[in-house]
Parts: C-alpha cells; sequence; structure tokens
C-alpha cells in the first residue's frame, strides 16, 4: 500500500445557503466524480441543515461540515496512492454550489 497521497482542504462560502439536501447530492456526486469509492459513512444532522459527513474512502476519506446560517461548508478530501482525484472532487463540490469565495490548499503527505 502506498502512503502518498495529496490532502485537499477547502474553505467555501456560497453566495446564498442551500438545503442539507442539496448539498449532500453535490457531495456524493463530487466523490463518485472524483473517481472515490465510499466504504463507510458517519453523519450528524444538528437542526436547521446544518450537520457534518464523514465518508470513509477506499483511498483515505472526505468530510464536510456545513453551516447554513454562515453559507459556509469546509472540506477535507485525503488520498493514498494512485486512486481517485481528490482535486477533481472539490473542484466539482466548488463549481456545483456556486462558491462566492473559496480558498484550497494542496498538501503533498505521506513522502519523505
Amino acid at each position: 500500500m502506498k502512503t502518498d497521497g495529496q490532502h485537499v482542504i477547502c474553505d467555501l462560502w456560497l453566495v446564498e445557503s442551500v438545503s442539507q439536501k442539496e448539498v449532500l447530492r453535490v457531495l456524493t456526486s463530487a466523490i463518485s466524480k472524483g473517481g472515490l469509492n465510499v466504504v463507510g459513512e458517519a453523519y450528524k444532522d444538528f437542526g436547521g441543515d446544518a450537520f457534518t459527513v464523514a465518508f470513509i474512502l477506499s483511498e483515505s476519506h472526505f468530510s464536510a461540515h456545513y453551516f447554513p446560517e454562515r453559507n459556509y461548508i469546509a472540506i477535507d478530501c485525503f488520498t493514498c496512492g494512485d486512486e481517485g482525484n481528490p482535486i477533481s472532487a472539490v473542484a466539482y463540490v466548488v463549481k456545483e454550489l456556486n462558491a462566492q469565495e473559496t480558498s484550497i490548499k494542496v498538501i503533498k503527505r505521506g513522502m519523505k
């Protein structure tokens, strides 16, 4: 198993708040578009469309925290090896949710 990978961290501010259902739809589509494979999931609904979700991937993980009162989503996607494309997955979310502003960091991990 390879240890090298990419860790994508994204702060995303939306033009306007969207429903929890829509955000979850976009996140699951992004995972698929990025060629990532879900093997497990944890989800916490905080009410008022706020939620946290963590997808356990065969490549590592994809998590999101949605704060609808601030039109803000924090995304974290880490993959090990050559499978999947976390940058494409996060870029899909940014495009589909009509981001007003983003901050994206890509960190190379697991390499000496």
